[in-house]
């Protein structure tokens, strides 16, 4: 009878610790798979990061981009106004050196040639000057164009005319514009196409 009694004792024994070692295999394999799942979503979260991060990384290298592209143009076209302003002005120097004192004498006396030989019979010229240029303009037509002031042509002052001279047909639109400004705008106007290159060429080494 006792070791019935054991026997059973025995076998309640073994069945309580297969069924306990079985329970605690199912709890490990269920930790197991909830870990794997959260290793996993960890993981995708990681990498949806990361591409993320590529992305922004991306577009602000773009914009970082397109800033110092946008900053170059504005640069290049601020120094290309700069230059144009210190060309023009020094045109503008040279031509008014070219037309003090006597300098304006030769010019204005082939323009006034040059004027009545392209002309068609006789025409009545008018020759504008400054107020301060008169006198001498007169001294170098009495010399050089004495029948053609007995014909009409004048020497008039023009209070609009700094440097330089225009000559103006009388009775009628016709003017051509010898002064300072007209000239150096003129050259200015010619050499604006060479500066332009060489700032482009410029630009161009700045970004090898």
């Amino acid at each position: 009878m006792a070791e019935e009694l054991q026997g059973l004792i025995d076998r309640i024994q073994k069945d309580g610790v297969d069924k306990a070692e079985e329970q605690a295999k199912g709890i490990v394999k269920a930790a197991e798979v909830k870990a794997a799942a959260i290793v996993k979503k960890a993981e995708e979260a990681a990498e949806a990061k990361r591409k993320q991060a590529e992305q922004d990384a991306e577009s602000f290298r773009e914009r970082g981009e397109q800033a110092l592209r946008q900053a170059a143009r504005d640069l290049l076209l601020s120094v290309g106004q700069a230059l144009d302003g210190l060309m023009t002005a020094a045109v503008r120097s040279d031509v008014t050196d070219a037309l003090s004192g006597d300098g304006l004498k030769p010019v204005l006396i082939e323009a006034v040639n040059g004027y009545f030989k392209s002309a068609e019979g006789s025409v009545d010229l008018a020759v504008l000057v400054g107020e301060d240029r008169v006198k001498d303009v007169e001294a170098w037509f009495a010399e050089k164009f004495a029948g053609k002031l007995k014909q009409g042509m004048e020497v008039k002052p023009d209070a609009s005319v700094v440097s330089g001279f225009r000559l103006s047909v009388k009775d009628s639109k016709v003017q051509h514009d010898f002064t300072r400004d007209a000239i150096a705008e003129t050259l200015a106007r010619l050499l604006r196409p060479r500066l332009a290159a060489l700032v482009k060429e410029a630009a161009g080494n700045m970004t090898e």
